[in-house]
């Protein structure tokens, strides 16, 4: 019923209390604007020519009507056939250059976009990140700030809402102030454009090939000086936050947390005590970093340097721990 809700173990929804189902998620290269187009690896849309990019996926494998989460041969000696379903938050990938962040609803998804003509544009999308229709795009309001506070207005012919700000000198800093119902909570998210946006089907490259997790995460399995390795990835997100690129929070977040687990991992020849202080130090540092990369996806600068500030201390922390347990 709830599919956002994803466990590592059997239970019970928090939400209706339905039994769990076995699901098994996989990643696929798919077009951020077409979700029919699907494939095993980059490339582009045959539809639009966008850059294929990341997306998360439920996947399973059929012979006939028959489903399961394993892929094999079926009966009749044919190969099963892989099934892909979208998944809510699958998908985080801008989809008119611009940067994409989650709600703090955890339903909508908004994309901010900085022309050259100094028009700021805002996207709305639902928890698949597929656009608003008209008339939920009707029940959203907002003001931008970018040295002086501008209204957000239905964009004429529709499709999203926009504030002309007028042009400015690069880079540019815009705080998004965003009620997604009447009444409703304001939410903040806070932009800031190197660049021009370009929705540009043929020149972006595709940097999610290269920043993707899965690419951090090989590096992890690589290193043998998880600590050193930890200290960069922290000067990192130092350097991603300073220059405002939320969007880019997750890829050494996600790598920040493999490396506390290695250092963990390696703590297996100290005493039972020393063992439990450097996994209960490690363990502070994965939840500040998880709290760090969801604070990236939220695009709320306060929450980003208080979640960072909590990380830095964790991991201060964990290095003391580590310190004491080599004297």
């Amino acid at each position: 019923m709830h599919p956002d809700v994803v466990d590592d173990r059997p239970g019970k929804c928090p939400i209706c209390r339905m039994k769990l189902e076995p699901v098994r998620l996989d990643t696929v290269w798919s077009c951020p604007v077409h979700e029919v187009i699907t494939a095993p690896g980059p490339g582009r849309c045959r539809i639009c020519g966008r850059e294929l990019v990341h997306v998360t996926v439920a996947v399973s494998w059929t012979c006939g009507a028959a489903e399961r989460l394993e892929p094999g041969t079926c009966p009749d000696g044919s190969a099963a056939k892989a099934k892909y379903i979208r998944r809510p938050h699958g998908n985080h990938n801008p989809q008119h250059g611009g940067e994409f962040f989650m709600a703090p609803d955890a339903w909508h998804h908004v994309e901010g976009v900085y022309a050259v003509d100094g028009v700021f544009r805002l996207y709305v999308y639902d928890d698949y990140s597929r656009p608003l229709s008209a008339i939920q795009l009707e029940r959203v309001s907002g003001v931008v700030t970018s040295g002086r506070a501008t209204t957000l207005t239905p964009a004429r012919g529709g499709g999203f809402l926009e504030a002309r700000l007028g042009p400015a000198t690069l880079p540019v800093a815009i705080a998004a102030k965003v009620t997604f119902t009447p009444g409703g909570p304001a939410h903040q998210f806070d932009f800031t454009f190197s660049e021009y946006s370009r929705d540009d089907v043929r020149t972006k490259a595709g940097a999610t090939n290269q920043n993707s997790p899965s690419n951090a995460a090989s590096d992890v399995s690589r290193t043998s000086q998880p600590l050193p390795e930890l200290r960069s990835r922290a000067s990192e997100l130092k350097a991603i936050i300073d220059r405002g690129a939320f969007g880019e929070i997750y890829v050494p977040a996600f790598a920040a947390k493999d490396l506390a687990l290695a250092t963990a991992a390696g703590a297996a020849g100290e005493s039972a005590e020393r063992r439990a202080a450097i996994e209960a130090a490690t363990s502070r540092v994965v939840r500040a970093a998880w709290k760090l990369d969801e604070a990236g996806d939220l695009g709320n600068r306060d929450q980003i340097m208080d979640a960072y500030a909590q990380f830095s201390t964790a991991l201060s922390e964990l290095e003391t721990t580590l310190t004491g347990a080599r004297r």
